[in-house]
C-alpha cells in the first residue's frame, strides 16, 4: 500500500497538472517565434544530418539538441498535423514534470520526519498547485516554449534522484549517476538551471543538515554538478553571441537599473504565484527603471527587509525553512532575473517555471506546519481555483490576434503590444484597426525608438492609397533609424512612382554613406539602369560584387548593366559568375542573349536549353530559341 499509492498519486498528479491545458491541442503555430523558432528545415527530421545540426548549432540563441530533438520527434509522427503533436508532448512533459515534482517533495519530507499520509498529502497538493497554476499556461501552451517542459522534467528529475541519494541506505552511486544524467539533460534542453548544485547545497545545510555532519562528503559530490553547471553557463554565453536578442550593454543597463529588475523580478513571480490576475504574454520593458520609483524601490525594499527579518530570526525553523526556500527561488531565477537581459520584456510568465519549484516546496513545508482536514480541504480548493483560472488562461494563446489583444487590454500603452497587433490587423486587411494600433504604440514612443512603428503604418497608409501620409511615416522612420532598409526601399520605390529620381539618388547616396549595405547598394543599381544610365549602374553593381561577393544581386546587375553598354564579353563573365551562385532563368535568359550579341548562336541555343529544362514553360526562351 504504502508503495503502491505515491504511485498511483503521481500518476493522478501529471494527469490533473496537464488536465487545464488541454484545449491547447487544438491551437496551432503562432506568428510570435513559433514562426522563426520550427522553420529551420533540420527541426523537421532526425537523419544524421538534422542530428548533426542540432547539436552543433545555437538555434534562435539557444543550445538546446534535446529540445529540438524531441521537436523532430514530433514533427515526423505528427505528419499534416505537427501542432497537435507538438502541443501532446507538452503536455505529456508538463504533466510528467508535476509527477516527478512530487515525488522529490515527497521524499523531502520523508528525510525530514513527515509522517506518512501528511508527506503525501502536502507533497501531492505542492506539486499540484505548481503544476494546474495560471504561470504555467506560457510554458505549456506556447510551442516556442518546449525548452521549459522538457528541461523542468529534467531539474525535477535531477533532484529526485539527489534526494533519493541521501535516504539511509541508499545506493548512493547510482542514484547519484541518475541524478547527475538528469542534471546534464537538462542543461542539454535549457541552461536556466545552472544554479541547481547551489539548491543542494541550501538543502544540506538545512533541513538536511548534511554540511554539519558529513561536510566533506556532501560538497565533494556536488563537484560533478558544478562542473557541468560552468559548462552550461558557457553555452548560454556562447548562445547570446548567437541570439538576434542581444545581451544589454553596460550603457544601455547600468547597475542599478539591472539591481531594480531583478528585485522588480523577484517580487513579481511571487505576488502573481500569491494572487495570478492580470497575466499576459508580455509585460513590455519601460524606457526608463530607476530605483527612485515605486516600481523598482519598493520590491528591492521587501527584499532586504525580508533578508533583515531572516537573519534575527535565523534560529527558528520557519526562517530556516523560508530562508532556504528564498535562496533557491532567487538562485534559479537568476539567469533570467534582468541581471543579464536581453530583450524588451520587463518579466515573463514563462520565467516562472523553475524558480516555482522552490516555491512549491514552501507552500508543501507550508501545509506540514499548519496541517489538519481544514488545511488540506483549503488547498484543494485553492487547486481547483487555480485549475479553472489556467484552462481560462490557455484560451488567449488560441491564436496570435487573441494573443496580442490581451496584451494591449493589460497594457493599453505597451508600444510592443500594439505596433504587433496592427501588424496583425493589417495582415487581414483591417487597416483602420491597424492605423488605430499604429496610433497607439506611436503615441507610447513618440519620438524615439519607434522607427518600425512608422514603417509599419507606412504600408497601411500604402495599403489605402494615401501616398503623403506613408511619405510622412517613412521619413520620421529613417529620422528615427536611418539604417532602415525597408523604408528606404519603399521611398524608392515612391520616388520612381512619382518621377522623382534626383531625389531617390540623393537618398540613397546618404544612407548609403552613413550605413553601407547591399540593399541600398542594390536600390541604386537598379534605379540607374532604370534610368537608362548603365555605366552608374555597373558601377554600383561593381561595388556589391567587391564588398559583398556571396551576393547574386551583383554579377546579376553588373551583367544587365554590361548588356545596356554593349560590352558582351564583360556582361558574360559577369553573368556566368552569378549562375555559380543561383541558377535562374532570368539570368541563363541574360546570358543567351550576350552569347548571341557575340555571334555564338549555338552556345545561346545551348544555354536556353538549359533554361527550358529549368523552365519548361518559358515562352520567351522558346521564341529567342526558334530565332536562332
Amino acid at each position: 500500500m504504502r508503495v503502491a499509492l505515491p504511485l498511483v498519486v503521481a500518476a493522478l498528479v501529471a494527469w490533473l497538472a496537464a488536465s487545464p491545458f488541454a484545449r491547447s491541442l487544438e491551437y496551432d503555430f503562432l506568428a510570435w517565434d513559433d514562426d522563426v523558432n520550427f522553420a529551420a528545415p533540420a527541426l523537421r527530421a532526425l537523419d544524421a544530418e538534422s542530428l548533426r545540426w542540432m547539436w552543433s548549432n545555437f538555434h534562435v540563441g539557444h543550445y538546446a539538441p534535446l529540445t529540438w530533438m524531441s521537436c523532430a520527434f514530433d514533427f515526423a509522427r505528427g505528419g499534416e498535423a505537427p501542432a497537435r503533436a507538438l502541443h501532446e508532448t507538452n503536455l505529456a512533459l508538463h504533466g510528467a514534470t508535476a509527477a516527478a515534482l512530487f515525488g522529490a517533495l515527497y521524499v523531502l519530507l520523508g528525510l525530514c520526519g513527515v509522517a506518512w499520509r501528511a508527506q503525501l498529502s502536502a507533497a501531492a497538493l505542492a506539486a499540484l498547485a505548481w503544476g494546474v497554476h495560471p504561470l504555467r499556461t506560457e510554458s505549456v501552451a506556447w510551442l516556442t516554449e518546449r525548452r521549459d517542459v522538457l528541461s523542468g522534467l529534467f531539474y525535477a528529475l535531477a533532484t529526485w534522484a539527489w534526494l533519493l541519494s541521501v535516504r539511509p541506505g541508499a545506493c548512493r552511486w547510482l542514484w547519484l549517476s541518475l541524478s547527475l544524467t538528469a542534471f546534464a539533460a537538462a542543461l542539454l534542453s535549457k541552461v536556466s538551471g545552472v544554479g541547481l548544485p547551489l539548491v543542494f547545497l541550501a538543502l544540506d545545510a538545512w533541513p538536511l543538515k548534511r554540511l554539519r555532519e558529513t561536510p566533506r562528503a556532501a560538497l565533494l559530490e556536488k563537484l560533478p554538478y558544478f562542473a557541468l553547471a560552468l559548462g552550461g553557463a558557457a553555452l548560454g554565453v556562447l548562445g547570446q553571441r548567437e541570439s538576434t536578442q542581444v545581451l544589454a550593454s553596460a550603457e544601455q543597463l547600468g547597475l542599478a537599473a539591472r539591481v531594480g529588475l531583478a528585485a522588480h523580478s523577484s517580487a513579481f513571480y511571487v505576488l502573481k504565484t500569491i494572487a495570478p490576475s492580470g497575466l499576459g504574454p508580455l509585460y513590455e520593458l519601460p524606457q526608463s527603471i530607476s530605483l527612485a520609483s515605486l516600481r523598482f524601490g519598493a520590491p528591492l525594499a521587501a527584499l532586504i527587509a525580508s533578508a533583515l527579518l531572516l537573519i534575527v530570526t535565523r534560529k527558528t525553523s520557519t526562517a530556516r525553512a523560508l530562508a532556504v526556500g528564498l535562496f533557491a527561488y532567487l538562485v534559479l531565477l537568476a539567469p533570467v532575473s534582468g541581471l543579464a537581459h536581453a530583450g524588451r520584456q520587463l518579466a515573463a510568465d514563462r520565467y516562472s517555471y523553475l524558480p516555482s519549484f522552490a516555491l512549491a516546496g514552501l507552500f508543501a513545508a507550508a501545509l506540514i506546519k499548519w496541517r489538519g482536514s481544514v488545511t488540506n480541504v483549503v488547498a484543494g480548493l485553492a487547486v481547483v481555483l487555480l485549475l479553472s483560472a489556467s484552462t481560462q488562461q490557455t484560451s488567449i494563446w488560441r491564436n496570435t490576434t487573441a494573443l496580442f489583444e490581451r496584451a494591449v487590454e493589460l497594457e493599453p500603452e505597451s508600444y510592443w503590444a500594439n505596433h504587433k497587433l496592427g501588424i496583425l490587423y493589417h495582415q487581414v486587411s483591417r487597416f483602420d484597426d491597424a492605423l488605430e494600433r499604429y496610433g497607439a504604440a506611436l503615441a507610447a514612443r513618440p519620438t524615439r525608438d519607434n522607427a518600425e512603428a512608422h514603417y509599419d503604418r507606412a504600408l497601411t497608409w500604402l495599403a489605402l492609397s494615401k501616398f503623403a501620409e506613408a511619405r510622412a511615416d517613412l521619413e520620421a522612420a529613417l529620422r528615427a533609424a536611418p539604417d532602415q532598409l525597408g523604408a528606404h526601399v519603399v521611398l524608392n520605390d515612391l520616388d520612381r512612382a512619382e518621377r522623382r529620381p534626383e531625389a531617390a539618388r540623393a537618398r540613397l547616396a546618404r544612407a548609403f554613406e552613413s550605413a553601407p549595405s547591399a540593399e541600398l547598394a542594390v536600390q541604386r543599381a537598379s534605379l540607374e539602369l532604370e534610368l537608362q544610365q548603365p555605366a552608374a549602374a555597373l558601377e554600383w553593381a561593381q561595388r556589391i560584387a567587391s564588398a559583398w561577393p556571396a551576393d547574386v544581386r551583383g554579377p546579376k546587375l553588373a551583367g544587365m548593366a554590361c548588356l545596356h553598354l554593349g560590352r558582351f564579353a564583360e556582361a558574360e563573365k559577369s553573368l556566368r559568375a552569378a549562375l555559380s551562385l543561383e541558377r535562374t532563368p532570368a539570368t541563363l535568359y541574360n546570358l543567351a542573349i550576350a552569347l548571341e550579341r557575340q555571334g555564338r548562336n549555338a552556345d545561346a541555343r545551348e544555354i536556353l536549353n538549359q533554361l527550358l529544362e529549368l523552365d519548361p514553360g518559358n515562352e520567351r526562351a522558346r521564341d529567342k530559341l526558334r530565332q536562332l
